[in-house]
This record gives C-alpha cells, structure tokens and sequence, in this order.
C-alpha cells in the first residue's frame, strides 16, 4: 500500500469510528486491534514476522509489485514466509487483460468516473507495463491531488506462474454464495474472478471501472522453505543483471536450429559422400521442406507466439493471414525468442553467399537448389516480420468477506 492510499485508509476508518463505537455498544464482545504501518521494503528484502498467520490479504495493492518480477517475486516470497501451511492469500486486482481491451486502440479511455491511459512502449509485457488509472470519488482519483495512480499490467498466468514456485496454488472454487453471486459466473474455476458490478443508481463507468477487478485466492501447499531467499543476480558491466539462459521450450528451438542447418551442412558436405546430383537434389529439398513447415507451424507457435500463412483470396488476389496469442497468453520467453530471430535472421544470407559460389564455379544445377532454399527460408522470414508487426498492433490495440468489504470501502465512500 503506498503512502497515499495509506492515508486514506486512517481517513476512511476515522470518518467510519461512530459508526463502529455504536456497533461495539450494541456487542460487547466486538474488538478491534489495529495498526497502519507503512514499509517500502515488501517488494525490496525479506519481512518475516514472529508468528506465522492463517491468512494474508493484499486488496488493490499486488499490481504495484508487478513493476519488475524480482519485486514480485520478493513480495511472494515474503507472503508464503508468513503464512501457516494450509493458509490463505487473498485479495483484489486489476486485470492486465481487461485493462489493455478498456483502452483498445486510442490507447487511452476517458469517462466521469474512470480514466485509464497507458504509459509504455511499444508492446505490453509481463512486468513493468505502467498506465495511468484514475477512479472517480477513490483515493486513485484525480481529486487527491494526482493525476491518477500509476500501476502495472497484471496478467492471470503470469501471476499463478510465479505465485507457485513460492508454493502458492490458486483456489478455483470459492463455495462461498454470498461472494459468488457478485463474481462473473463465466470465471468459475478461474484464478482470476471478476465483479459483476451492479450500481443502478450510479454513472455507468463506475460499473466499467469495476468490471477492471478481480478477485484471487491462493492456498499455501504444504512447507515452502522459510530460508530461501530471492537469489540476487550479479549485475553486469552497464548494470544489467545477468540471467542464465532458461528456454522454456528448448526441445523446438533445438529442432529449429537442427532442421535450419541440416540442409546447409548437407550441401556443403554432400560432394564427400559421393552421391550423385539427383540424390543430393532430394535429400536436401526434403531437409529444406521439413524445415519451411516446422518453422511455420510449430516454432513459430511455441517460441515466439506467431504463426502466418498465405491464402488466394475469391479474387485471385494474395492475403496474409497472421495470428498470434492473446495479449494475457502472449508471454514470450527472451532466449527461445532469441534463437528463433536470430536463426531466422542469419539463414538466408549464408544460402545467398552458397548461391554465390555455385555461381563463381558455374555450378547452375546447384545454384537452383540454392535458390529454392533462399526462397524458403526467405518468405518464412518476410511471413513473420509481417507477422510481428502485425501482432504489435494488436496488442497495442487491444476468498471472504473480506474481499467484498475491500471493494465496499474502494468504492463507496460513506
């Protein structure tokens, strides 16, 4: 909770303490113990308390870790480091989904009670991506002296993906009516579950604003080691911090590099086998088939998220037919990317330079087998440029009482 929320928060109970004084008169028994204390150091080191708790809550507050995913990361770590085996973690957050298709195209939505406005570059990604959103008559609006709160895309996979490795499972059913009758019934056994907002007496974007939430609830299964920090990486010459490779599909990009450079070293090889022309002629464009439909169907898929395709269109015409994942599924790993780019990138330059020798010796029958394979691997390459492009346009484009006393308290005041 930043410190601007925080006061907010004292201001709200105080307003609220008659109220409570009253209901505490009328129940003896109603206690309350609490205390507001602000710490900038959940995202940033260790905070381990003394006891460990049955549950811990994060209402509108788990975005802002999403600035980065070690901060994530540290701050999961710290929740799964307090919580009893069994115990839960719950609380509310916007959906990066949601929030990316409230602001499809203009990259910016504005109405009385919800301003939203992106702030980053270029494609969205899994961390880091900034956007303005600004709720009417909350401590996000305007009127608190901001032009709104600066947060971060939150995407449902990437929050589970990472909730796990600190031992954290989502809860897909709630079993709980009173909360469920609020939840969107299209989320059941969703990690993420969204109001259904139903303010008749209010501006319609308040309901759209709410519509941008979502619940969670996690499960802490079985001992996550207390001891295990988050491993700070050694940063490098221009203060970078070094990563160690980890492909999440290394098997394609390993047969992507095998199919890609199979068919080159055959040719350049093939004159020791002894073969003759025709064989040669085969063998190499099977090589160089297998890999044009590898590269288009399956790696292009699992690597990078895109696949292409060329249809006639009922005109005689070309179309280009592009497709990649949605934007909250679209989590590209870094090195599988960066083998496929730059195998993509750096095969048809050494065809055209094999090309260039077959040409010198005047070895013609050679120099069309060069060509076909130039032109594969070319429009494999010219397809998902286009491809690229295409998909960051798209993109740019496009559990308790607790949980329903935080949306209360968000978005009524008094």
């Amino acid at each position: 909770m930043d410190r601007q929320a925080l006061e907010y928060t004292r201001e709200h109970y105080n307003k609220h303490s008659n109220q409570f004084s009253e209901a505490q008169a009328r129940k003896s028994e109603l206690s309350l113990d609490y205390s507001f204390e602000a710490s900038p150091e959940l995202g940033l080191s260790e905070c381990k308390e003394s006891e460990r708790y049955d549950a811990v809550t994060c209402m509108f507050a788990v975005h802002y870790f999403f600035v980065a995913e070690k901060a994530l990361k540290q701050f999961l770590h710290n929740v799964s480091i307090n919580l009893k085996p069994g115990g839960y973690f719950f609380g509310t957050v916007p959906d990066g989904r949601r929030v990316n298709e409230c602001i499809r195209g203009s990259l910016t939505y504005q109405s009385p009670m919800l301003t939203v406005e992106a702030r980053w570059k270029g494609s969205p990604g899994c961390f880091g991506s900034a956007y303005i959103c600004a709720i009417g008559d909350t401590v996000t609006g305007s009127e608190k002296g901001t032009e709104g709160s600066l947060e971060y895309l939150v995407y449902s996979n990437v929050f589970v993906g990472v909730a796990a490795q600190y031992g954290l499972v989502p809860v897909l059913q709630y079993d709980m009516p009173s909360l469920e009758n609020v939840l969107d019934p299209a989320d059941a056994n969703k990690p993420l579950k969204h109001f259904l907002p139903r303010f008749p007496g209010s501006h319609p974007s308040l309901e759209q604003a709410s519509r941008l939430f979502a619940t969670f609830v996690f499960q802490k299964q079985g001992e996550y080691p207390a001891a295990e920090p988050v491993a700070d990486a050694a940063p490098g010459p221009n203060g970078a911090v070094a990563e160690p490779p980890s492909y999440a599909h290394p098997t394609a990009a390993l047969f992507l590099v095998l199919f890609k450079f199979s068919a080159i070293f055959y040719y350049v090889l093939c004159g020791l086998f002894g073969t003759g022309f025709v064989i040669n002629f085969c063998v190499i464009t099977f090589l160089l088939v297998c890999d044009f439909w590898t590269v288009k169907n399956v790696s292009g898929r699992l690597l990078v998220g895109l696949r292409w395709w060329n249809e006639v269109s009922e005109t005689g015409g070309s179309d280009w037919k592009f497709e990649s994942l949605a934007e909250g599924q679209r989590t590209v790993n870094k090195h599988d990317a960066r083998v496929f780019w730059l195998v993509l990138y750096i095969t048809p330059p050494l065809w055209c330079l094999l090309g260039l020798v077959a040409l010198l010796k005047l070895n013609l029958d050679y120099l069309l087998l060069v060509v076909i394979a130039t032109l594969l691997s070319g429009a494999n390459l010219a397809g998902y440029l286009k491809c690229s492009k295409a998909a960051q346009a798209q993109l740019k484009g496009v559990t308790s009482g607790l949980v329903s006393a935080g949306i209360k308290a968000y978005f009524n005041r008094g």
